[in-house]
């Protein structure tokens, strides 16, 4: 099985909304799910409840993780770095350094020229770290 850039893409969106995705290598399958925190709650609705004895009875299944909050900081001071508005990148900087940093950061790049371009540099590294996570023979072919 190889898997599509598109659906490479769809798990990195899942993953970034804090989801646990789970591949099933026999079938071809890919089931996102919450994390292993809050699965007892979701278990309970008839709308998790499913997929998740179902994930529970692959026998050959891979699970993907959120990446931690301190790889998405990492994100964030890399992408300062890239920047060539020294004002910006003070401005970013002293967000990182406050209580709340991503909401700091956020909150200065949403209302920013440079909005769209975090959005892509974000999505990149998080592609990147999803398939340096994924074994070779899931990993399309390169064009």
């Amino acid at each position: 099985m190889k898997l599509s850039k598109e659906e490479i893409k769809h798990i990195v969106d899942e993953l970034d909304c804090g989801l646990e995705v789970h591949i099933d290598l026999d079938n071809n399958t890919i089931k996102s799910l919450p994390s292993e925190e809050d699965i007892e709650y979701y278990k309970m609705q008839d709308d998790w409840g499913k997929d998740i004895d179902e994930v529970g009875s692959w026998e050959n299944s891979i699970k993907l993780e959120p990446l931690a909050s301190w790889e998405k900081f990492e994100f964030m001071k890399d992408f300062i770095e890239t920047l060539s508005d020294h004002q910006m990148q003070a401005w970013l900087e002293v967000a990182l350094e406050k209580r709340r940093p991503f909401a700091h950061f956020k909150a200065i790049v949403e209302n920013s020229e440079y909005r769209q371009w975090w959005f892509e540099y974000h999505n990149e590294r998080y592609m990147k770290a999803v398939m340096k996570n994924l074994p070779n023979e899931l990993l399309p072919e390169i064009e």
